[in-house]
């Protein structure tokens, strides 16, 4: 999903601070959810796990394909796969990301989410993701661990 399906705008405003996680019953909880992660898929849009899928496809590689690209570029066919081997596998990776990185997505929907100048947000999560039509940063956005945007339009 490339755009919230919610309706609420958000605007955070000159001189206010507000990190997420908020509390259940703060004016903002309505956009805000919080999902335990159970599995690699939910976390793949994060930069890190991206690179870890990349490198897992060339462990992976068949042996037809292997040679195609040998031929092509053989030293740099063996380069990737040295390291690729390095990476875990997928439920190792799994468990790596969740001890790293908490077991928990913190999700924010609003229709859009703008943050004036002298306002300050933090998300205060090891895995947040911000999901909406505009995202306008023109105050702080501070992400204490990973943070991953899927915007319509990003500014600031």
């Amino acid at each position: 999903m490339l755009e919230s399906e919610h309706t609420m705008d958000v605007t955070i405003n000159t001189g206010e601070v507000v990190q997420f996680p908020v509390d259940s019953g703060h004016p903002l909880s309505s956009i805000q959810s919080i999902t335990p992660i159970t599995s690699v898929d939910q976390i793949l849009d994060f930069e890190f796990a991206r690179l870890w899928a990349h490198f897992a496809k060339v462990r992976d590689i068949d042996e037809t394909t292997l040679a195609t690209f040998q031929e092509e570029a053989p030293q740099d066919v063996k380069r990737a796969q040295l390291l690729a081997r390095r990476f875990p596998t997928g439920d190792m990776f799994f468990k790596f990301a969740v001890e790293t990185f908490g077991s928990s997505l913190v999700l924010l929907e609003p229709a859009d989410f703008i943050v004036s100048a002298g306002a300050t947000v933090t998300l205060a999560n090891g895995m947040n993701k911000i999901v909406a039509g505009r995202v306008i940063i023109t105050g702080t956005l501070r992400s204490e661990g990973h943070l991953v945007i899927n915007a319509r339009e990003l500014g600031g």
